[in-house]
């Protein structure tokens, strides 16, 4: 049994062959690149995925609230944007050691 959209919700929009979903996903990949190229060469090396996961993290809500402000129809890439850059930002303070920057806080 397959599952099927409301009409509730407005008309159904085909998300399979969509290439721009693909493309966003692969921008993301390339901007947290990018910021992660930045960190390495700016930074020092204990820093480096804290500074990573933050830059991405925040980057994730200005592509929420970008892709809020577009039209519904418009509005999924966006997503999958901000959605990839929250996955990169996630992994990268899961795998890196907040212990190098807590004494920040104290």
């Amino acid at each position: 049994m397959a599952l099927s959209h409301s009409h509730s919700f407005g008309k159904s929009i085909d998300h399979q062959e969509d290439p721009h979903l693909a493309t966003a996903a692969l921008w993301a990949l390339a901007v947290a690149a990018g910021i992660g190229l930045v960190a390495a060469i700016a930074l020092p090396h204990p820093v480096f995925l804290p500074a990573v996961s933050l830059g991405t993290i925040v980057l994730a809500a200005l592509a929420g609230l970008y892709a809020s402000l577009r039209p519904a129809e418009q509005r999924l890439p966006a997503l999958i944007f901000a959605a990839t850059l929250t996955f990169v930002g996630l992994a990268a303070s899961m795998i890196g050691d907040p212990d190098h920057v807590a004494h920040w806080f104290q």
